[in-house]
């Protein structure tokens, strides 16, 4: 389970354990089991998904949960196709 710094304590390693999952927490600064590197390679991993949650507004206009989820699901959608043509390039044809 990937996870922030919040959730970083030994009640929900052993929680994560007695179910079988795996604890890729990013552990915080102040505690001696801190390895940089490894903390690096979750957020490098994580990165891709947190970028999504970053750009999205944060606040809801609408009151009732279908008019919220609809207006999600549409940010979601041009996120999605904004980011498809970004990733498209372009090609030249030399003739």
């Amino acid at each position: 389970m990937y996870a922030d710094k919040g959730y970083c304590s030994h009640k929900v390693e052993e929680e994560l354990r007695k179910y079988g999952c795996r604890s890729y927490i990013i552990k915080r600064n102040n505690m001696k089991s801190k390895d940089f590197n490894r903390d690096r390679e979750i957020s490098r991993k994580r990165s891709p998904f947190e970028r999504v949650f970053a750009v999205l507004p944060k606040v809801t206009r609408f009151r009732t949960l279908l008019k919220n989820k609809i207006i999600g699901y549409f940010q979601a959608l041009a996120y999605n196709i904004r980011v498809m043509f970004n990733r498209i390039k372009p090609t030249y044809s030399t003739t």
